[in-house]
């Protein structure tokens, strides 16, 4: 749970209408005032998800509603889609009192630099930032970079594990509580799903790895959450991800152990402590087929330093700068050494075709690249998007000429409202994966 901006304002709150009950409490006498409308404290709406959604956050902010109104404070739990939340907090005016929100488990996030630096850093307190809570601290911004340019991993656990110590005294956000992962498949029609730390079965690997027992070689995969926006350069929602990462190739993927694999990239090699060689696999292509070489990786990191990429802006802004070498070799400098340079900016970035988004605001007359609906998106990654039926499913085609293809021939997404209406698919055979927590 979370306060934009408010969080002083609100404790003071808090504190004086506690003051205000221990006072009536007391033998002595009191004299009761009726306060002037327009010195009275307005109503504060909690955000939460529709009971519909998940019960227990829904019934979490009743509870935190009632505590409250004990404090003597006007206080109203809303329901909201989740997509409206996560966009709302996100960007001006910021007009909300406090929100609920859940994070989950994704590979990107088992490296520390998302939730220490881009969640928290003062840097990320801009529109469309991860920042939500709007938190300053100048002694943690410091503790932030220098984690991210420690590359020495018992030396930067040491910087995060102080950062966490100043988030503990801070309380930017309040953890309310965590959840078990439960996910299911049916293992009478695939065999071949894979776990992975964090994440569950809901990974990358699945779906390369997934093997059909029947002759229909679609997975169907039960989601409770449709996408928001399918434009990397503005995507933001889990769910957006999930669908893009298999859309768009990166040039490394966290394989199920979480140690950096090769994906689009062969190998790299650090030349210096802030000099990072990478060396693409050859004949790589996109879905449309044209070819994939070190300039649209080039393109991917300059437009993404130029226009941001939200989601994983904390991983493109280390890089200094880009160079090609050849048509299969590129350099990434940063101005200082950074421990998460494979693990985390590789890993996350998703490569753009640069013959699509060049030239991308002349030819669709929009102000920046985030304007763009990105209608059919082309990446190169191991599957390519045939159609999205709003509300309803989204249907991916297995790339052949992948690197390494899936050995399924697509995979179709299917939105089901509710944890019931999603375990009632899995149980009638309607679906033969969950996306996401099954409760």
């Amino acid at each position: 749970m979370s306060q934009k901006k408010k969080w002083s304002a609100l404790v003071v709150a808090l504190v004086l209408a506690a003051l205000l009950v221990t006072s009536c409490s007391s033998p002595q006498k009191t004299e009761t005032k009726v306060l002037a409308p327009e010195r009275k404290i307005k109503t504060i709406e909690i955000w939460t998800m529709t009971p519909e959604y998940s019960q227990d956050r829904y019934e979490a902010a009743l509870m935190i509603a009632s505590w409250w109104k004990q404090l003597g404070l006007d206080v109203q739990a809303k329901p909201m889609d989740g997509t409206v939340i996560s966009s709302k907090t996100r960007t001006p005016p910021w007009d909300f009192d406090t929100y609920m929100l859940q994070w989950f488990g994704t590979p990107e996030r088992i490296d520390p630099q998302l939730f220490i630096y881009q969640v928290f850093h003062s840097s990320q307190d801009v529109e469309g930032g991860a920042n939500r809570s709007g938190y300053r601290n100048p002694e943690y911004d410091q503790l932030a970079e220098a984690q991210m340019r420690e590359t020495n991993p018992e030396k930067r656990q040491e910087y995060v594990l102080k950062a966490q110590e100043l988030l503990a005294e801070d309380v930017p956000v309040i953890t309310l509580y965590f959840k078990n992962l439960r996910q299911v498949y049916n293992h009478d029609r695939f065999s071949g799903i894979v776990e992975m730390p964090g994440v569950g079965i809901n990974n990358i690997w699945t779906f390369l790895r997934a093997e059909p027992k029947t002759t229909d070689r679609v997975l169907r995969v039960a989601s409770p959450d449709d996408c928001d926006n399918l434009n990397p350069m503005i995507a933001w929602i889990n769910a957006d991800w999930d669908i893009l990462y298999l859309i768009y190739d990166t040039l490394v993927r966290l394989g199920p152990d979480g140690q950096p694999t090769p994906s689009a990239a062969s190998s790299w090699e650090f030349k210096s402590p802030t000099v990072l060689q990478v060396k693409l696999k050859e004949g790589l292509k996109f879905h449309d087929g044209k070819p994939l070489t070190a300039e649209d990786v080039k393109f991917t990191f300059e437009y993404a330093l130029k226009w941001g990429m939200p989601k994983v802006a904390g991983f493109v802004k280390p890089v200094k700068a880009v160079r090609v070498l050849d048509q299969h070799t590129l350099e990434f400098e940063t101005a200082q050494p950074v421990g998460s340079l494979v693990s985390g900016t590789l890993a996350a970035v998703p490569i753009l075709p640069k013959h699509i988004w060049e030239g991308l605001l002349e030819r669709e007359k929009i102000a920046k690249p985030a304007d763009w609906a990105n209608p059919h998106p082309i990446g190169s990654g191991p599957l390519k998007f045939r159609y999205w039926r709003r509300g309803e499913e989204i249907r991916l085609d297995t790339f052949k000429e992948y690197h390494t293809p899936a050995k399924i021939d697509g995979v179709l997404q299917i939105i089901y409202p509710s944890p019931d209406a999603l375990l009632g698919a899995m149980e009638l055979g309607k679906a033969d994966l969950t996306m996401q927590d099954l409760a």
